[in-house]
């Protein structure tokens, strides 16, 4: 999409307005890395910064709130997306991202929906904020100590750089006994076969 300067001031406006300090700092690094990766992997930075400012877009909204009008707007939700309400914010922000800030392309919206979970397949626009979320600079996860050597991965390769976040983010949960999402494990497989393959 053509995107100017002033479309991106007043989105970081409008978001700055409503999200908390720290959330706005990190939806900044994201925007901003997003960016960075798409200018490497050969994707429109200008749709990667859109993606990546907006995929916290509906942070400030109480959780039961998002799930009321998920539901009510018959919005997708995975079962586990409806038991951990924190997750709605990125079917909800696709939503808001459309209806608020008048964003119709399409892969532009399924980057912000599924920047959490992640999917099998995801577009290179996809991956980018799926990533960009998680090694966006001001990140300390408990994932990995090695967030600077995903970081290189990430610029070398998107389905590589996938791959190891979402076998990180599986190590964790079985590491701290949580159940961890069947999305984040269909992601992981999917990356994992592709790579072996070669593809």
């Amino acid at each position: 999409m053509e995107v100017s300067n002033e479309l991106v001031l007043s989105m970081e406006t409008k978001l700055q307005q409503t999200l908390q300090p720290k959330r706005y700092v990190h939806t900044l690094g994201v925007a901003y890395l997003s960016a960075s990766l798409a200018m490497c992997h050969g994707v429109s930075h200008q749709d990667a910064l859109i993606a990546g400012l907006l995929h916290d877009c509906a942070k400030n909204y109480p959780e039961d709130t998002m799930l009321s009008e998920c539901l009510r707007l018959n919005l997708s939700l995975s079962e586990y997306e409806q038991k951990i309400p924190e997750l709605i914010h990125a079917p909800y922000g696709a939503y808001l991202a459309q209806t608020e800030y008048g964003i119709l392309q399409e892969d532009i919206l399924l980057a912000v929906r599924n920047h959490t979970l992640g999917r099998p397949n995801m577009t290179p626009i996809e991956q980018i904020v799926y990533l960009a979320d998680y090694l966006e600079p001001g990140r300390n996860h408990p994932t990995t100590p090695v967030l600077d050597e995903l970081r290189k991965i990430a610029f070398q390769s998107l389905d590589e750089a996938t791959y190891l976040v979402s076998k990180n983010s599986i190590h964790y949960f079985e590491t701290t006994g949580k159940a961890a999402d069947p999305m984040t494990y269909q992601v992981y497989e999917y990356y994992k076969e592709k790579l072996q393959k070669g593809e």
